[in-house]
């Protein structure tokens, strides 16, 4: 098993309509982010699942329209190769 986990920033460019007018908010933003692989018995440890999450934190100029957490995750099978001991 192999866990991970950190702190990040992220850059963002979104197209924001309020009340009376659109336009582009763009910012650098704060995030984090953590990854977990599993690796089980079959193809002698080689076969297993990983599991990568990640939010950030849409604040500032965007705010008066739209701020919140924006969070994506991803699941998939994942293959290692090589030795392992």
């Amino acid at each position: 098993m192999n866990v991970s986990a950190g702190l990040s920033l992220a850059a963002f460019s979104l197209p924001i309509c309020g009340p009376r007018l659109c336009g582009q908010v763009q910012g650098l933003v704060p995030g984090v982010s953590a990854r977990l692989d599993v690796f089980g018995p079959y193809l002698s440890g080689g076969l297993g699942v990983s599991v990568d999450c990640a939010g950030i934190w849409i604040t500032g100029r965007a705010s008066p329209v739209w701020s919140g957490v924006s969070v994506r995750c991803s699941a998939g099978p994942i293959f290692r190769f090589g030795s392992h001991h």
